[in-house]
């Protein structure tokens, strides 16, 4: 499955920052050096109940970026999680395969503002 491009924009949160680009580059920035330390929370679960606030976690963080599309998607997983108590390995992949997405275009953003 071809990911969906993530809304993870430095110009919907300079908008939301009443126009501070370098406040919402620094946002950006932050959550780029977050996303492996979230990869890392969904990959050493080591119960559903770690497993489910990981990716709540990972939500949040999205949803505070605007991108509202990756954000739905994770909430998808929490709740097959919540269902079959396991992330099947397909969506797994999936995810990541997403998260990678909006992390390119984070960057992508955060570099072409500095640049």
């Amino acid at each position: 499955m071809q990911p969906a491009k993530p809304d993870v924009s430095l110009a919907f949160l300079t908008r939301t920052l009443d126009g501070d680009e370098d406040g919402a580059r620094e946002v950006l920035t932050c959550f780029l050096g977050s996303v492996p330390t979230y990869w890392a929370a969904i990959e050493g679960a080591s119960d559903v109940q770690s497993l489910r606030r990981a990716l709540h976690t990972l939500k949040g963080s999205l949803l505070a970026l605007g991108a509202f599309e990756l954000a739905s998607y994770v909430a998808s997983c929490e709740e097959e999680v919540q269902k079959a108590q396991v992330l099947r390995q397909e969506t797994r992949a999936d995810l990541r395969a997403r998260l990678d997405h909006a992390v390119c275009e984070a960057a992508s953003s955060v570099q072409t503002a500095s640049g």
